[in-house]
């Protein structure tokens, strides 16, 4: 079993507790047409509730 991988990110990642705060800016700045956010649902629920 091969447990080694390699990550290839020509993008930037954002993570941190505060990360969502910082998506509006980092958009614009990127010019950005899409984005892509990975999570899952407990993460996610912290996040709709600092959005706010």
């Amino acid at each position: 079993m091969n447990d080694a991988w390699k990550f290839m990110n020509p993008g930037q990642n954002v993570v941190g507790n505060s990360a969502i705060q910082s998506f509006p800016d980092l958009i614009r700045r990127l010019g950005a047409k899409r984005v892509a956010v990975v999570t899952d649902p407990g993460i996610m629920r912290g996040c709709r509730e600092r959005s706010r």
